[in-house]
């Protein structure tokens, strides 16, 4: 039987560590901790979305439309 060893980076040590450290549904919710990094990607997401309706570019076409387009 093929095994991944025991020693290699995705080898059966690796496995047993990544099992033992993932979260599980027995983990508990703590109000205490602070969701800052949450809050940035918030932020980040609302920036960018800013910046993309701001600056989109207008679409050129290049070519003849294949639809009817109401001008």
């Amino acid at each position: 039987m093929l095994t991944p060893g025991e020693d290699y980076v995705s080898g059966i040590n690796a496995k047993d560590e990544y099992r033992d450290r993932y979260h599980t549904v027995d983990d508990e919710y703590d109000p205490d901790w602070p969701p800052v990094s949450f809050a940035e990607t918030v932020k980040i997401a609302t920036l960018l979305i800013d910046y993309i309706n701001r600056y989109q570019p207008e679409l050129k076409w290049k070519g003849k439309m294949t639809f009817p387009v109401d001008k």
